[in-house]
């Protein structure tokens, strides 16, 4: 009865392990989908804890001199349209709420 216990102790243990590594001092990674929908794009943002990216700045660029197009700020429910797409090549640049990094999603890369 000892040695099952240890044993189930043990597994315990070690499937509790990744989850507890994960979880403390591990940066949240954003994500960023955009999809068509009609004339529009619409993109959807969070982060892989759960969070929101409500503030969370965004803009439409276009390739051939990355002028910015369009400015948008998520919304409380961390989604975003841009109405004004370009004909032209683009792309859709995300700033992450510190700064420090950005997604980008190219034309070809929204979803149909």
């Amino acid at each position: 009865m000892v040695i099952k216990f240890k044993r189930y102790f043990t597994l315990i243990t070690l499937s509790l392990f990744p989850i507890m590594a994960f979880s403390h001092g591990a940066t949240p990674t954003a994500f960023l989908v955009c999809k068509y929908k009609s004339e529009n794009i619409v993109c959807v943002s969070g982060y892989s804890n759960g969070s929101h990216a409500k503030g969370n700045k965004i803009s439409l660029v276009k390739v051939e001199n990355n002028e910015v197009l369009e400015k948008k700020v998520f919304d409380k429910s961390s989604k975003v349209v841009f109405e004004n797409i370009p004909k032209d090549d683009f792309y859709i640049l995300m700033q992450s709420a510190n700064g420090k990094s950005s997604i980008e999603v190219g034309k070809t890369e929204i979803l149909e």
